[in-house]
């Protein structure tokens, strides 16, 4: 997860790039899909402690979690941020053991 402080432009953007996996051929099936999103939000939230961001982006509002907390020393509620963060699921099938 990134996150920098932007000029605000009064406009939202939201970017999204997808990449799939898949095991290779002779193994167990499983496979992952990986979505990179990067966006121009604002700021409607700030908790330092738990560190987490709330984004207002231009489709929907998230709530992020950083992973460095020295990013969130310069940013406030109401500031205009990129960030850019990957969400994933990965999905793998293993024996029963019997």
């Amino acid at each position: 997860m990134e996150l920098n402080k932007v000029k605000g432009t009064g406009i939202r953007e939201r970017d999204e790039s997808t990449r799939t996996m898949r095991t290779d051929t002779g193994q167990k099936p499983g496979g992952a899909i990986e979505k990179t999103v990067r966006m121009i939000a604002d700021v409607v939230a700030v908790n330092r402690s738990a560190p987490t961001v709330t984004l207002q982006g231009a489709q929907h509002t998230v709530e992020l979690l950083v992973k460095d907390p020295a990013q969130l020393k310069e940013i406030e509620v109401g500031n205009r941020v990129e960030a850019v963060y990957v969400e994933a699921v990965a999905l793998q099938v293993t024996g029963s053991g019997k």
